[in-house]
């Protein structure tokens, strides 16, 4: 069936302006800021993805004006694309089987609005003017453009928040999306005076299992480090070791990422390390920012791991944090979130569309 697109005139469209680049700072920081709204998630780390050069993707921005006013920014990447990705279960599970045998059928080029290293779609759109559903048909246009030239198959808006979903979800329906469950977010609002008072919240079960992990991770040193830290390498190491253990693979980010986020966000970034004795054995990158911690990658030695309990332990630490610094909400990335899944946060859904281009 043939999306109904009468309402989108070709008179309305050419009122729009388009302009593209291969890096974030094609448009001003203060444009950013003002079409996200001051997120955390937005010029500085599309940014440092940037310069981060990870393998296997390629960046791009869109920016759409009307009438000189700017009121769009779109972030895309470029990667191959796993199929068994969007699916679930036993067909999942055969998919993965039968890419080990033949690898070159179970991926397709795509190109996908959003950032491998944003928790959501930051799709930026201006919130000062009436929505336009005519701004999402001129990015579709765009986008096709572009998917032709880099010879994409598959054109997909990448985890996007409910209250944006129920925004541009619906025009992007009638241009032949699809619809797709993502990852939720993770998020914890920080109501509680003391980490005793947030442990006396917990059930029974979950308390005494936390107290005992505790206990065994007494040997654990904690350092906390604003801005780029020290022990980089170690630190890497450790990323490097947890990214391989992932049973769903992720990008894979270089050094030099870690070091762009830290060095274009020091007041921003907060580094927490796990020594035993002298040893690193854990770390967990920390952005920050108007009383939102985003818990972003996190790196543990799995021998230390089993014996101490580094997972609860920093949990438990950045709920104490969260409490001693002010901070009223705590989020965790999907990445993080695996490596802590039993630990309590109420989950807000996400949702990925997608069509072949």
């Amino acid at each position: 069936m043939q999306p109904d697109l009468s309402h989108y005139q070709p008179d309305t469209l050419a009122a729009f302006e388009v302009e593209t680049g291969f890096s974030a700072a094609k448009f001003l920081e203060e444009n950013w800021k003002a079409l996200l709204q001051d997120d955390i998630e937005g010029y500085r780390l599309h940014l440092a993805f940037d310069t981060g050069h990870t393998p296997g993707f390629k960046t791009g921005y869109i920016g759409i004006r009307k009438n000189q006013v700017l009121l769009c920014i779109a972030p895309y990447f470029v990667t191959q694309y796993a199929l068994e990705s969007s699916l679930k279960g036993t067909m999942q599970n055969i998919l993965t089987q039968v890419k080990e045998q033949l690898p070159s059928l179970m991926t397709i080029k795509m190109l996908c609005v959003g950032s491998p290293v944003t928790d959501s779609c930051k799709l930026a759109i201006s919130r000062e003017y009436p929505f336009d559903p005519a701004l999402i048909q001129v990015l579709n246009r765009t986008l096709a453009t572009i998917a032709k030239k880099e010879n994409a198959t598959l054109i997909a808006f990448k985890d996007v928040k409910d209250a944006d979903y129920q925004l541009y979800g619906p025009v992007l329906k009638d241009l032949g999306y699809n619809a797709l469950p993502s990852m939720p977010l993770a998020i914890n609002k920080i109501t509680h005076g003391s980490v005793q008072d947030y442990l006396a919240s917990l059930s029974t079960n979950l308390r005494t299992d936390i107290e005992q992990k505790l206990s065994a991770a007494r040997d654990i040193r904690i350092e906390e480090h604003q801005g780029i830290p020290p022990h980089l390498d170690d630190i890497y190491n450790l990323y490097l070791e947890s990214h391989a253990g992932q049973q769903a693979q992720s990008e894979l980010l270089t050094k030099k990422f870690f070091e762009y986020v830290a060095g274009l966000m020091p007041e921003q970034t907060r580094f927490v390390l796990y020594f035993k004795q002298n040893t690193l054995v854990a770390f967990n990158l920390l952005l920050h920012h108007q009383g939102v911690v985003l818990d972003k990658y996190i790196g543990i030695n799995p021998a230390a791991n089993a014996q101490h309990h580094i997972d609860c332990l920093s949990w438990i630490h950045n709920i104490e944090m969260c409490i001693r610094d002010g901070f009223h909400t705590y989020q965790s990335s999907r990445e993080v979130y695996h490596t802590r899944n039993t630990m309590p946060a109420k989950l807000h859904d996400t949702h990925t569309l997608l069509k072949l281009a």
